[in-house]
């Protein structure tokens, strides 16, 4: 059978639903909506779940025998006519004593908005003694459109409002309101049909943090918390009151979900009457032997006998695998959990995997000439046993071969490249191993297993796209293997593909509709040396009757030998060709082009080892984020957000000196611009993949390139660019063209255009950088003014101004009149009471100020982005200046950094008043969370721009996963190696989240690891790290020496990239930290020019011809500060 409909299906015209042959949903929607966030397949099982419990004696804990999916005995799921004369799809079986039948119907009478189904289940007591037993039902209620779900299930969930529904004497159902706005709000409420008092609304409370693969969900055995979790695998989970059944006698119940095509309103325990005419099913009865259909064969991943259990290692095997040096290391009650060795890469052991929430990952791609191209392939693996996934070549949403991990909680298990040994026990999984190693270009994966000791070896894919994964059996007798292939080909997801296999090859030829932009002959080749190939087949090898169930897997299996790899070669783009592969640079360069470090010890010195010890993998994470845009849990990027573009990776370049990177970067950036002059909000970037469009984006939008372009033009005095000749981007195809001057002059006329009528200040259109803070009122957002927007603003045209210079006197001239207009303004409208206002509203009264002490609307008083940008970009007097920052330090500070806000946004169960996300988000993670790490790291510049030392480089530490928790004691562990976009608190929704905030920042509420790598962050650190703290930034004919350190560190050495090679510095930290008073190379002193600054002895400029004397040379040069 190759059917992968083997299950079932029952629909009206209201809704649909399908079934897997086990019973699991696999496919559901109404009104227009998709209801699953995590469907089953024949293979595995999603979210839902139907559990009948045996409570054991005594113990108060309970025996779940799962009644769906893959982990269920019983018949194949089958349709069947119910007496009313519908169709109703059911199941039989027995376990532990017990038979249950449950059927599956949809509600009848329904009305045009509303529809549902039921579980109606039956029980009988077959055992000679009384049982106590009750059941349990999850359902994830998407609610959403389909193509938000492919994009990503965990965003969807962050919108979905699930709020318990008193039902009186009979106990409590869970409603699910899907809060994303837009013109409905699709809603469902899920009830049991007998009492039912206990209940929980996320995955999380069944799995718990660092559950081991295929392991069973413990909160399944012990009653559900009825307790509130808003967090990222949303479900209404209900448990029935228990019930003692006596020998030979019956039970019933079971569950019924009623959704609605529109809930406007926020949930209450009025919505009790959404159940009226929810009629149970008609009278369930137990199939006869002659009924019923056989049970087919189960599937060989479906439970927890399919992963390999492998064994901690001893301390003498860890120094035997990994060699016995343990840098910055993370320890517990004395045992190491995790280290850096010596060559930068990080090694996990399992305890460590098992203590965070988001498990260990990497992305691995080549690193060629620090551009973008269409031939790059990507990959994402897994400590968990998953050595190649989301496999891509180009674009990271429309390029994909091999299957994503869908969910850091064990769902999808089956993604990517996986491995299967055979040790004796069956075909087992590789799943969390022993110990993880990851470089930057590779990961290790370490497994003891009894006697065996097996090596997995994942290189990053080669400049030609070839990934190689090596196995090899260290101890012990060779296994026999299999390899797993999940193909999800973007385009068309459930399709293989033609499979040829010719000796030790296969090929899988792109199935049609697949992949936008490809090859004629688009392809993924997989080779396996050093084993030989036993058979290829499809997903019959991973079931018990070797039966296809049409699944997209190929398995290969092997016989057993010591040592063998399998290699793909994603061929897919047609851009790479048959020729000589491009040149690669190689991963081992990446961290030693910015190195810092001290001969001092004490605190300080230890977090500036911190900084050193991160900076290759904010590298790595900077290049993920600007050449493959995609991370760990934000998987499907892949094109370029404007602002985000002219943020990470021109800090990144900037960072490292690579003017002729970020001059093309540039070139491409206003290759996209609108030919009104404003930028989309995003694009895609590879001409294979795309697509001229308009858009409307945020009002801050427009200003980025302008002042990535300013920045560019002061470093590097290149003013030809200016005349190169550019289109613009139409609607649907390219526009006109024009000389990059006459693109700088559409922008100005764009920026223009947004003024408020009678005030030289943005409108704030569709937001801002804070993405959350979307307006709800399209006419507040014409009369609404981002203060921060207008720093932004001065910032750009200012410094646009000072690139074009002399050379375009009337550019400069308009840009400096635009921005010193704003600034007028700034300080006449936004700057109240000498506080600056986050917002400002524009009335007949004038402009009334929003996120301000006199605000008495939005219940927020502070705003950190205007604050610390206005004392980076020099638009306050230095009392301001001082005064603002103290603000910052007492409102706007928690113990991981600076917050967006005094307090959180209110939350009123999901309708909006003023801003959209962030009224309607129910996860407080995030920028809804408000500590977002990049606004953090604009404050860090404010501090560096000021001078404080000792407080830039705790900035800059706790931006860092490295010793973390030994910095902020309320951190919760979290992957050492990797950015983290946000720092969330752990509040169990976002009403606790607003009444406790306060114990937030008193350190007593647990700070999780956002969303990780996918963020301009990494770059913007990088820039912050150098050109902030260490000083260094090129300005055309001259390098500006600007350090601004820790005056207890003593002396500081660091390593740059420079634009006339690599320079070694040496700088004395002095007194003050800050303030150079000499600078020398070999002993001989530099001419230096004094820099102006407003709040601080300012740094120096020298002549780059008198730095490019000693630069690649291993002489350092001399910085004494005062």
């Amino acid at each position: 059978m190759t059917d992968r409909d083997a299950g079932a299906r029952i629909e009206d015209g209201a809704i649909q639903l399908q079934v897997t042959s086990t019973g699991a949903p696999r496919a559901a929607s109404a009104h227009g909506v998709s209801l699953l966030l995590h469907p089953a397949t024949e293979l595995e099982d999603g979210l839902a779940g139907l559990w009948l419990r045996v409570r054991a004696e005594g113990t108060g804990a309970h025996q779940p025998h799962a009644l769906l999916g893959t982990a269920s005995g019983g018949t194949t799921c089958r349709r069947q006519a119910s007496p009313s004369g519908g169709d109703r799809l059911v199941r039989d079986g027995l376990v532990d004593g017990l038979r249950w039948s449950w059927s599956l119907s949809l509600l009848e009478g329904q009305v045009e908005g509303r529809a549902g189904w039921s579980w109606d289940v039956l029980v009988t007591n077959e055992r000679s003694q009384p049982v106590e037993v009750d059941l349990v039902h999850a359902q994830d209620l998407a609610l959403s459109p389909a193509a938000v779900l492919a994009a990503n299930t965990l965003y969807p969930s962050q919108y979905l409002d699930l709020t318990p529904v008193d039902l009186g004497n009979r106990g409590t159902a869970v409603a699910v309101r899907q809060n994303m706005p837009g013109p409905t709000a699709p809603w469902a409420l899920v009830a049991c049909r007998t009492p039912a008092t206990r209940w929980a609304t996320d995955l999380l409370q069944l799995t718990g943090r660092g559950l081991p693969e295929g392991a069973p969900w413990p909160g399944l055995r012990r009653d559900l918390p009825a307790t509130r979790l808003q967090h990222e695998h949303a479900a209404a989970v209900l448990q029935s009151d228990p019930v003692t059944l006596a020998p030979g006698t019956s039970w019933r119940s079971g569950f019924v979900v009623v959704a609605l095509a529109d809930h406007p309103e926020a949930t209450s325990d009025a919505d009790a009457t959404v159940l009226e005419g929810a009629r149970p099913g008609e009278a369930l009865r137990h199939a006869g032997t002659d009924e019923g259909s056989e049970e087919r064969g189960a599937s060989l991943v479906g439970t927890g006998t399919a992963y390999l259990p492998a064994r901690a290692l001893t301390g003498a095997e860890l120094d035997d695998l990994a060699g016995p040096r343990r840098n910055h290391p993370e320890t517990v009650a004395g045992t190491v959990l995790s280290w850096f060795d010596d060559h930068g890469a990080h090694l996990v052991t399992a305890a460590k995997q098992a203590a965070v929430l988001r498990p260990h990952g990497q992305i691995l791609r080549p690193l060629g000439e620090l551009f973008p191209g269409e031939h790059d392939v990507t990959t994402t693996v897994w400590m968990d046993g998953s050595f190649c996934s989301h496999l891509t070549q180009g674009h990271a949403a429309l390029g994909r071969s091999l299957s994503l991990r869908p969910s850091p909680l064990g769902l999808g298990r089956v993604h990517g490249l996986r491995v299967a040994v055979d040790l004796g026990q069956g075909w087992q999984l590789l799943g969390t191993p022993s110990l993880w190693r990851s470089a930057l270009d590779s990961t290790t994966w370490w497994y003891a297993v009894d006697d065996h000791l097996l090596r997995v070896h994942a290189d990053g894919p080669t400049a030609d796209g070839r990934c190689r994964v090596a196995v090899e059996t260290l101890q012990g007798e060779p296994v026999p293997s299999m390899v797993l292939l999940a193909l999800d080909w973007s385009g068309a997801p459930g399709a293989t593909g033609d499979v040829d296999v010719a000796g030790g090859a296969l090929t899988v030829r792109v199935p049609a509709g697949a992949l936008r932009g490809t090859a004629d002959d688009a392809r993924l080749e997989v080779r396996v040396d050093g084993c030989e190939l036993e058979e290829v087949g499809d997903d019959a090898a991973l079931f018990s009757d070797g039966t296809s169930r049409g699944e997209p897997v190929v398995t290969i299996r092997l016989g057993g030998a010591r040592s063998w790899s399998v290699e793909l070669r994603a061929r897919t783009t047609g851009a790479d060709g048959d020729g000589p592969p491009a040149e690669e640079r190689g991963w081992s360069d990446v961290g030693r082009r910015v190195g810092v470090g001290t001969e001092a010890a004490g605190p300080a010195a230890d977090l500036l080892g911190r900084l050193d010890a991160i900076t290759g993998w904010y590298a790595h994470d900077a290049l993920v984020h600007y050449l493959s845009p995609r991370g760990l849990e934000q998987h499907t990027g892949g094109a370029w957000g404007t602002r985000d573009v002219c943020q990470g990776p021109v800090g990144l370049l900037r960072a490292w000196g690579a003017h002729l990177q970020w001059r093309e970067l540039l070139l491409m950036i206003f290759r996209a611009q609108h030919e009104r002059g404003d930028w989309p909000q995003a694009f895609d970037f590879l001409p294979a993949h795309r697509v001229d469009v308009v858009d409307t984006a945020h009002g801050d939008v427009v200003y980025w390139p302008l002042l990535a372009l300013g920045q560019y033009l002061v470093a590097t005095a290149d003013h030809g660019i200016l005349d190169e000749d550019l289109p613009f981007t139409g609607d649907g195809s390219p526009g006109s063209t024009a000389s990059l001057l006459d693109h700088v002059h559409r922008a100005l006329d764009a920026v223009e255009a947004t003024f408020v009528e009678g005030y030289a200040l943005p409108a704030y259109g569709h937001g801002d950088w804070n993405d959350s803070l979307q307006p709800a009122d399209p006419g507040l957002a014409r009369r609404m003014v981002s203060t921060w927007t207008v720093v932004l603003q001065a910032e750009a045209l200012r410094r646009l101004a000072d690139g074009v210079g002399e050379r375009h006197v009337e550019t400069a001239a308009r840009a400096q009149r635009l921005a010193a207009s704003g600034v007028r303004d700034l300080r006449a409208h936004l700057l109240v009471d000498g506080v600056l206002s986050g917002y400002g509203v524009v009335g007949e009264d004038g402009v009334a100020p929003l996120i301000h002490p006199r605000d008495d609307r939005t219940g927020l008083h502070y705003s950190l982005l205007p604050m610390i940008h206005a004392v980076a970009g020099d638009l306050l007097s230095p009392e301001e200046a001082r005064a603002h920052l103290a603000i910052v330090a007492e409102h706007l500070t928690g113990p991981d950094g600076a917050r967006l806000f005094d307090r959180p946004v209110a939350y009123r169960g999901g309708p909006v008043e003023m801003f959209q996300r962030a009224e309607a988000s129910t996860f407080f993670g995030r920028e809804i969370g408000i500590m977002y790490v990049h606004a953090h790291l604009r404050y860090a510049e404010a501090l560096a721009r000021v001078g404080d030392g000792p407080g830039l480089l705790r900035a800059l530490a706790r931006a860092v996963p490295i010793g973390v928790t030994d910095l902020v004691p309320s951190a919760a562990p979290r992957q050492a190696n990797a950015y983290s976009s946000s720092s969330d608190g752990a509040f169990a929704d976002r009403y606790q989240a607003s009444r406790d905030y306060d114990q937030l920042l008193a350190g007593e509420v647990a700070l999780e690891a956002g969303w990780r790598v996918y963020s301009s962050g990494p770059g913007l650190f990088l820039e912050v790290l150098t050109q902030g703290m260490l000083g260094l930034r090129h300005a055309g004919d001259e390098l500006e020496l600007d350090p601004v350190l820790d005056p207890s560190l003593g002396s500081v050495s660091a390593r740059l990239e420079t634009s006339v090679g690599a320079l070694r510095v040496e700088i004395r930290c002095g007194e003050a930290g800050f303030g150079p008073v000499s600078v020398t190379a070999g002993a001989r002193p530099l001419s230096v020019r004094r820099l102006e600054n407003p709040y601080r002895v300012g740094g120096v400029a020298v002549p780059i011809s008198e730095v490019a004397a000693v630069a690649g040379t291993g002489e350092p040069v001399v910085i004494q500060l005062e």
